[in-house]
This record gives C-alpha cells, structure tokens and sequence, in this order.
C-alpha cells in the first residue's frame, strides 16, 4: 500500500538521520521528504534536487527537523519562495491541488558549498538513499507526469532518457536546451533550467512556462 511505502520511507530516513547526523559536522539542518500531501495518481510530481537551508531553518527544533508525515498542503502552491511563486506562474494555486512534490535529495543544505563540507562518505549514503526511495515513492505513486527542476538534476537520476521535444534559449550563445523531455522511470518527464535562477532571460522562462502548460495539459 501507498501509505505503508511513505511511513517506511520517513521512519527509514529518521533512523539513518539520527545515525548520521553527528557525523554532519553541525551541517545537520533536518530533511524534507514530501511537499505535500499524497495524492493517488498525482497529475504532477514536481522533482526537485535538495531543499534548502535558511537562518530560520538552522534554528529548527530537532523535532521540526526529523518530519514523520508529509505536510497537510502543497508548498509550491501557498509559499513565497522563488521556485513556488515561479511554479504558479504556470499553474495557479488552484489547479495545483492535485500535484505532489519531493527532491533527489531529502537533506537540507544552505548552499551547494557548505554541502560539500559534510564528510564524503557521509554525502554518499545520505544522497543514496534519497534517490532509491524518492524512486519508490513516484513509483508507488504513478504521477502522470513529472517536472524535473533542474537538468543538472536529470542527469543525476541513472536510467532517464532523453526524449526529442525540448525548448531552445532565445539567446545563440547559449547552445543547451533550456527545457528537455525525457522519461524517468518509466513515466513522461520535461526537465527545466531552475525557475528561481537570476541568469534565466525574461524571454525563455516565458517560453518554459508556455511549453511546461501545454506539455503537462493542465
């Protein structure tokens, strides 16, 4: 059952949390596993790679960083990060009600840097086991369709494919794809350049959203 695999899946990642959290060298900012409620047969999984990290995070209780349910509601539809208020401007809060969300990676981090500071082998089991049981949990969940945010995040994932439709930048030095179907898992999948990204020209995030609306049919 779907709601064995989420209880296993945050009890598995609490237990290797709490053993390896001391090795973490005070980097150990707690986890996220779900974005939000689950839903059977989601029309979207939106994929992240790794959540986060800020002041206020760092200061979480140690009970608020080990979660043991997904939360009540969708973060991308009621939060004011970048990457949330970016994802409703492809699709408004309510017709988001029916997506789910996760990242590769369910260990918090402030930045790509202070991330590489905690031990390698450490990275290596935590990362691991994120991917294997993120894997688990789309699986079970079989979402329509899944919007991978980041291509650097595609290429992680071992066994994706590269489809043909993609969308090109509007700017000719810039030879990437800045959006790529693909299939994961076995499932539809369009990787994004990250929507919250400074670099990203006014131009192709219109684009993104134009192609991710149509390709996803919501």
């Amino acid at each position: 059952m779907i709601d064995t695999k989420y209880r296993t899946a945050y009890a598995e990642t609490c237990e290797l949390y709490d053993r390896l959290a001391p090795q973490m060298g005070g980097k150990d900012y707690g986890y996220e596993i779900l974005y939000g409620p689950e839903v059977v047969t989601p029309s979207l999984f939106i994929l992240g790679y790794q959540p986060g990290c800020t002041e206020k995070d760092k200061t979480m209780s140690e009970e608020k960083k080990r979660p043991i349910t997904p939360p009540s509601d969708l973060a991308y539809a009621k939060e004011v990060w970048p990457l949330a208020r970016a994802l409703r401007s492809i699709w408004p809060a309510d017709r988001m009600t029916d997506m789910m969300g996760g990242n590769i990676n369910f260990f918090r981090a402030a930045t790509v840097n202070e991330w590489t500071t905690i031990p390698l082998s450490v990275r290596r089991e935590l990362q691991a086991h994120s991917l294997r049981t993120i894997q688990k949990l789309v699986e079970a969940y079989a979402p329509r369709r899944i919007l991978v945010i980041g291509l650097d995040t595609l290429k992680r994932i071992p066994g994706h494919i590269i489809d043909k439709g993609h969308v090109s930048s509007i700017d000719p030095s810039r030879h990437n794809p800045i959006a790529q179907e693909a299939t994961l898992w076995g499932m539809p999948a369009l990787a994004v350049t990250h929507l919250s990204g400074a670099r990203l020209k006014a131009g192709d995030r219109q684009n993104i959203y134009n192609y991710a609306r149509a390709w996803s049919g919501i």
